[in-house]
């Protein structure tokens, strides 16, 4: 579920946004936020639950493969800068969306 989920992501940010690969900022972001509030053990959600949505869905939903791959590409067809940015952009946005589910998950 979460390779497709990334899959229909991917797909359908570039039917809107061809030039820029916004699919994997999203899915990276989402994925991480989710990862927070799996991290502060949400009440809601079963150990097992709990594993299977961390390691499964969220495991196949963000991959650095797709972030490194198309900052190579960027920087294969000389957009260095424009690599620089989606490279650190994508880390930092998941690094806060990990870090808002953390502290959101924190509140329940």
């Amino acid at each position: 579920m979460g390779s497709l989920s990334r899959y229909g992501l991917q797909w359908g940010l570039a039917q809107v946004w061809p030039h820029w690969p916004y699919g994997t900022f999203v899915a990276n972001f989402l994925g991480c936020f989710i990862m927070g509030l799996c991290l502060m053990h949400l009440p809601l959600l079963s150990p097992h639950l709990r594993l299977g949505l961390m390691t499964g869905f969220l495991g196949s939903l963000t991959t650095l493969s797709s972030l490194h791959g198309e900052t190579i590409q960027m920087w294969h067809e000389a957009r260095y800068l424009a690599g620089l940015l989606h490279w650190a952009g994508g880390a930092v946005l998941a690094l806060l969306g990990c870090g808002v589910g953390v502290f959101l998950g924190s509140k329940f």
